[in-house]
Formats: structure tokens, C-alpha cells, sequence
């Protein structure tokens, strides 16, 4: 149970005036007894409870119930920096027609060790394109937006079809027709391990195919390279870890779909992989070619003008 440390995280903000809303959504462990307990401790906390409904839902009610300009997200086992809240707002307040200001996050383990730290990019402006080919953001507790642009958009998709990728969703939904900014500094600790959603790599790819069918059918994303591009990247990282559990028919068939969507990066990545085999050890200049790849890809990327909107955008 991480809850406790997590909610610790929050309170102990440094920006002044803000409250901590838990949704409780059908817990059957402890998360109730000690969300009341905080509550009791702290006036600036309060619970709302009901049936369990899935996250989205647990999220779309704590956006409903939310009485501030803007609106953080902080799943129950990641932890915030104590200047999260304070740097982001200083970056809000500072951009027109925003969608949300996102920051770079650290992975940790189960029991709190350090993990290697992601790839960062800092994006801001309108990042649709570049968004939707890599990820930037790759951790829900990390975006703070405006309240009254998550009620224009939707709130977070409840479909069952698009969980583990609804924040993804929402999130390209928001850059689709709003300003983004970026704080680069590590302001989250993720906490990534086997029980949790993000490490189960095929089911998080069939959402992301479900986040890519709702962005085509509202007309905010037509086909293009860019979706290739992405699923390439998907399919690589799928046959990897079906290497890892020994699964070699998944490894083929998930290596040949790279092929097929994106073979100039899975090439790349295939050549990186035998020569870190081949001569184990550090990271040489000869190896940074792919990402250099995705550089430049996200560069040309943050330059095409962001996709027209309807006013429905689901």
C-alpha cells in the first residue's frame, strides 16, 4: 500500500492554495480507512466514494467535483516533487489557450529504488503530431490542465477498449486544440512494476490502436506516416519483451509488423541491439543514431500545423 506516501507527496506542496480530492472507486483494501483518516488530519482533503466504475470514471468525478482553475492527476502510487504544483502553475499562468503543462518524471521500483530514467523531450507549443509519435509525457500523475479545458473535451474516455491509454487520449485530445507547455525537470517519481497496467506491453497496445480508431473517426487524425511511425515503435518494443519471457513466435510476428509499419527505425534499433551484444558495455556515439532518428522525426514533426477540430471532438 503506497497511498499513504503518495498522499504525503501531495500535502506537502509548496504552492499555498490547493486542495487534495480522493476518489475512492470501490476500493476493497485500506484505501478508504486511510483517505478518512487524512481527511480528519487535514481540511484541505476530502473523499468522494461510489461503485467501482474503472479510472476514467474515478477521474472524470474528481474533474466534476474540483473547484479550482486548474486540475493535477496523481495515481495512487506515484509520488510528487515538493515544487510540482508550484512550477507548473507559474508556466500555466503564462500561456494563452492552454491544454496542459506536463514535466519529466523518474522511474522507481516497487519497494522505491531508482530505475533508469526515460527518454525526455521538451515540446511545448502545439505538439499533436510529435506527441502522437513518441509519448512525452508517459506517466499520468505528471499533467496539470485546466479545469474548464477537460470539461470542452470530454473529460477521460470510459470506453473499456481504450484503458491504459485513456490519459493518452485525453492528452492528444487536448493538444489537438490547445497550447501545451513543459516544466524540464523531474517534478515525478512513476512507480512501475509487474501489477501495473503500463507493464503489460499487449494490452496497452490494443488500447493504443483503440486511442488511434477514436482520433480517425472524429476526423481529428487522418492517416498518415506519423501512426506507422508510432506503431513501428510499439511493435519493436512488444517483440522485445516477448524475447524477454521466450516467447518467439510473438518476437517474430510483432518484429515483422515493425518491419512492415517503420522498417528504416526497426533496422536501426535491430543494428543497435547486435552491437551492444556483440560488444557489451557503455553506450557508444555510434549508438545514438536511431534516437537521433527520432529527433529529428519529432523536429519536422513540431512543425506541421496541428489537425482541425470539430466541436465534437470524440
Amino acid at each position: 500500500m503506497t497511498l499513504e506516501a503518495t498522499l504525503w507527496s501531495a500535502l506537502r506542496q509548496t504552492y499555498p492554495a490547493f486542495e487534495v480530492v480522493i476518489v475512492d472507486d470501490g476500493s476493497t483494501d485500506r484505501t478508504a480507512q486511510i483517505a478518512r483518516r487524512f481527511c480528519a488530519d487535514d481540511r484541505r482533503v476530502r473523499m468522494l466514494s461510489g461503485p467501482n466504475g474503472g479510472v476514467s470514471a474515478a477521474r472524470n468525478r474528481g474533474i466534476a467535483s474540483a473547484d479550482g482553475v486548474f486540475v493535477a492527476f496523481l495515481d495512487a502510487d506515484d509520488l510528487w516533487h515538493p515544487e510540482k504544483l508550484e512550477k507548473q502553475v507559474a508556466e500555466a499562468v503564462t500561456i494563452e489557450k492552454l491544454g496542459f503543462v506536463y514535466c519529466f518524471h523518474s522511474r522507481i521500483g516497487p519497494a522505491g529504488e531508482q530505475l533508469e530514467r526515460p527518454a525526455e523531450f521538451r515540446l511545448e507549443g502545439r505538439i499533436f503530431w510529435p506527441h502522437l509519435y513518441w509519448n512525452v509525457v508517459g506517466c499520468g500523475s505528471i499533467i496539470l490542465a485546466p479545469r474548464a479545458a477537460l470539461l470542452e473535451v470530454g473529460g477521460f474516455d470510459e470506453r473499456p477498449e481504450v484503458q491504459g491509454c485513456e490519459d493518452y487520449l485525453l492528452q492528444l485530445q487536448l493538444a489537438a486544440r490547445y497550447t501545451v507547455g513543459c516544466v524540464p525537470e523531474p517534478l515525478v517519481s512513476y512507480r512501475v512494476g509487474s501489477q501495473s497496467l503500463s507493464y503489460d506491453r499487449e494490452r496497452m497496445y490494443r488500447a493504443w490502436r483503440a486511442v488511434l480508431r477514436t482520433l480517425r473517426a472524429s476526423g481529428t487524425m487522418p492517416r498518415t506516416s506519423v501512426a506507422s511511425w508510432t506503431r513501428g515503435r510499439a511493435c519493436w518494443g512488444l517483440a522485445i519483451e516477448c524475447l524477454r519471457r521466450r516467447e518467439l513466435y510473438g518476437a517474430v510476428s510483432f518484429f515483422a509488423e515493425a518491419v512492415r509499419t517503420d522498417p528504416l527505425r526497426t533496422c536501426l534499433n535491430g543494428a543497435r541491439v547486435v552491437a551492444r551484444t556483440l560488444r557489451p558495455g557503455p553506450r557508444r556515439a555510434g549508438e545514438q543514431v536511431c534516437y537521433e532518428l527520432d529527433r529529428r522525426r519529432m523536429a519536422k514533426l513540431a512543425r506541421r500545423p496541428p489537425p482541425a477540430v470539430d466541436a465534437d471532438i470524440r
